[in-house]
């Protein structure tokens, strides 16, 4: 009996497909697919640093300076909106001389996130917050609004360029290229994200009186700025049918 039915199962084994012969054949590919579009948008990264032997001067400075900021951004037409402070801080500054700590006052600073829609007169913006020397800008860094149009163009273009791909694979082998069996994208991108830090005050503010020259107006002479164009770049994986 234990014979019989061990001939039996060898019988079905020989008689069964195997399992190579189950499966079609595939082809796989990877699409790569390229879309661009003007820049509509720059951030700048604005701080603003004040020091002084009291802290509720350095806060009054950075205060006024601050104020020269936004003055000059209203005039530019910059939304609320489109402004956050990410930093907001004082404390105590000491230098070293000759080997020995020496306190030195007190250094205050404040940093923003800007975003700019209006690109046309940026270098003038740039060029008259550059004139309070306690402001310094890092940027512009240039982007896109819409990034779904654009990702969504890339990966059409993808999908095409594995397409034909699979189609010129097909072709040089000498089959049928049957439908897609699998189609799957690749990773988003990871954007920036905004960080609000706590705010940092050590003391009430007591006003004094410094003297700072108004730079509300927008100066002319700021340097011309090229914003060129976004790239994206996505891709996708094919599997295909090999059709028999």
């Amino acid at each position: 009996m234990r014979f019989k039915a061990i001939l039996i199962a060898l019988t079905i084994l020989v008689a069964s497909p195997t399992h190579a012969e189950d499966q079609p054949g595939q082809i796989v590919v990877t699409g790569r697919g390229f879309a661009s579009a003007p820049a509509d948008k720059a951030t700048l990264r604005i701080e603003v640093v004040a020091n002084a032997r009291k802290s509720e001067l350095a806060m009054e400075q950075i205060t006024i300076s601050s104020d020269t900021v936004m003055a000059a951004l209203r005039n530019y037409g910059v939304s609320e909106a489109d402004i956050e402070t990410t930093s907001l801080s004082v404390g105590e500054d000491w230098q070293y001389e000759e080997g020995t700590r020496v306190f030195a006052g007190y250094s205050a600073r404040t940093n923003l996130i800007v975003d700019v829609r209006d690109l046309s007169r940026l270098g003038n913006l740039v060029a008259t917050l550059s004139r309070d020397n306690a402001i310094s800008v890092n940027g512009p860094h240039f982007d896109i609004e819409d990034k779904v149009t654009l990702r969504n163009e890339a990966r059409r273009n993808a999908v095409r360029d594995g397409l034909e791909t699979a189609e010129l694979l097909a072709s040089a082998a000498g089959v049928t290229l049957g439908p897609p069996l699998l189609i799957t994208d690749g990773t988003e991108p990871t954007e920036r994200n905004r960080l609000n830090a706590a705010e940092q005050i050590e003391e009430p503010m007591v006003m004094e009186e410094p003297v700072m020259e108004d730079f509300g107006e927008i100066s002319e002479t700021g340097v011309d700025v090229i914003p060129g164009e976004i790239e994206r770049t996505e891709t996708v994986k094919l599997i295909f049918r090999i059709e028999p």
